[in-house]
């Protein structure tokens, strides 16, 4: 039970640091996690740089208008979080016991539109 509560705090505490993205067009817009297969890592894709791993073998970056982005690297994937999702995951950290709170990670492989594999590594 306390090794569940350790990653819940840990999500948590990622949660808290997403880059939430504001509103355009109309439409529902998406927090970009990196998901690497070598070392478990999750990282929201930064605006202003390329993001990376913490065993450096992917990465990603958003293009210029913030709504795709390029991967690089064998085994990660993009996942897409809604923006709307973000604030209930975190109140999660005041949940009684048992209550539970979740969102859905959209998985945005390679024939996704708003994604770019890209073989190497980034520019």
């Amino acid at each position: 039970m306390n090794g569940t509560r350790g990653s819940r705090r840990f999500l948590a505490s990622r949660l808290a640091m997403l880059p939430v993205c504001p509103k355009r067009d109309g439409r529902g817009d998406e927090v970009k996690l990196l998901l690497c297969g070598y070392c478990k890592d999750i990282r929201a894709l930064d605006s202003a740089e390329t993001t990376i791993c913490s065993c450096g073998k992917t990465a990603a970056r958003y293009r210029d208008d913030r709504w795709h982005a390029d991967i690089w690297g064998d085994d990660c994937v993009l996942l897409g979080l809604k923006n709307d999702d973000v604030y209930p995951l975190l109140a999660a950290r005041n949940a009684a016991e048992g209550e539970r709170h979740a969102a859905e990670l959209v998985a945005q492989p390679p024939w996704h539109p708003r994604a770019r594999y890209r073989p190497g590594g980034p520019d």
